[in-house]
Formats: structure tokens, sequence, C-alpha cells
């Protein structure tokens, strides 16, 4: 029988580099371990998104041109790889901060006009009760009427004494004929500040002073 050399047929092994089968393994296992380690981080991407709750609700799904909206995340304090997407209407947030500041001048005029009134008390002058008002206004950039006869609608809001605030005018009836024949600024506590023609000065009262019956009270802030 003929002997049949292996190496003639598939080649002689030794003209291989040396060293080579070894490298071809480390290959194969480095191919597998970047393999592994993709689909182990692709598992963790995954976890996460499911984890994350989406706000399909139609208010959420119709975006208007007119009212712009955008996606806020507000991480969860007990957990915070869960997160909670939710549309906010920007144009909602900005009419509150519009709203918050002017809120907060008006407040502060307000602050202004009771500051105003208290710094002028003392002796009278030539100052009578509307035009006391009249300047303490003025002062802080208001117009109002020269007489209480003048007062109405057109100055400012009528409103309820439950409702009063500082800043506020008050019509009085002092002669008791139904007509508002005194005036004063509310400044708080309970309190007006006006001309007391009787005393010749100016000075802070209580709302309710001498039981003059209260006419009106008007808003013009």
């Amino acid at each position: 029988m003929k002997h049949i050399d292996l190496r003639e047929k598939m080649g002689n092994f030794k003209s291989f580099p040396k060293g080579f089968h070894y490298t071809y393994i480390k290959l194969i296992f480095s191919a597998l371990f970047i393999l592994v380690f993709l689909l182990i981080n692709s598992g963790a991407k995954i976890e996460a998104i499911e984890t994350t709750h989406f706000d399909i609700s139609p208010s959420a799904s119709v975006r208007s041109s007119e009212e712009e909206l955008a996606l806020v995340d507000v991480s969860n304090s007990k957990n915070g790889n869960k997160v909670k997407n939710c549309w906010c209407n920007n144009k909602l947030i900005r009419t509150s901060a519009v709203e918050l500041s002017r809120q907060h001048q008006v407040e502060s005029k307000r602050t202004d006009i009771v500051k105003t009134a208290l710094n002028m008390q003392g002796p009278q002058g030539y100052f009578d009760c509307s035009l006391f008002v009249q300047t303490v206004m003025a002062k802080n950039g208001i117009e109002v009427p020269r007489s209480t006869f003048q007062y109405s609608t057109e100055v400012g809001e009528l409103i309820e004494e439950a409702d009063i605030l500082p800043g506020d005018i008050v019509l009085y009836d002092s002669e008791g004929w139904g007509n508002p024949s005194h005036v004063g600024i509310y400044v708080g506590e309970q309190e007006v500040c006006h001309v007391n023609t009787v005393r010749g000065k100016i000075i802070t009262q209580d709302l309710h002073m001498c039981n003059y019956p209260i006419i009106s009270i008007y808003r013009v802030i």
C-alpha cells in the first residue's frame, strides 16, 4: 500500500509563521469579549427605557404653534433611575411670571402710599381731607379728585369693606347728610390716615372713627 503523506496534501505547517495559531485564538477570544460587552450594555439601555414613563395623554400629544410645549424631566426622589416626563405650557409659565411681577409692583405701590401718608402726619397746615389724599396719591403717580363729591367708578374700583387693602381710599358721611363729606387712606390694621380738622392734625385713627358711616371705598391701584 502506498503511504500518503498528509503534510503534502495539507501543506507544510512549518510554512506558517511561528505562533500564528496562538494569535488566531487570541483574536477569537477578543471578538467574543467585545460581543458579550455590547450585549450587556444594550440590555442596560433597554431596562432604562422600560423604567421611563412618557405622558401620551391627548393634552400632551397636541402641540400648538401658539402655545409652545417643553419636555421637562422631574427625577423621582425615591428612585433616581425612574424619570417622569411631563409637558409644560411655556405660555402659561410666562403668563404666571408676568402676573407675579405685576402683583409685586402693586404691593410695592401700596406700601409706598402708606409710607407717604404716615410720613405726613403732624400739623394740618393748609391741608383739608381731600387735598391730603390727593397729595399722597400724586406723590405716587396716581391722580384722584380734589373733592370728595367727585369720586366715582371712573376714579377707581368700588369695593366692599371686607376686601379693603392698604392704600385704598375711604369716603365717609361725616355730616349725616348721606353724602361723602370726608376722606382718608386706609393704612392697614383697621386704621385710616386722614386730616382731623377738630385737632388740626394729620393723624391715624380707627377705620370706624367717630362712628362715621362709610359711604364707599375705592381702589385706585
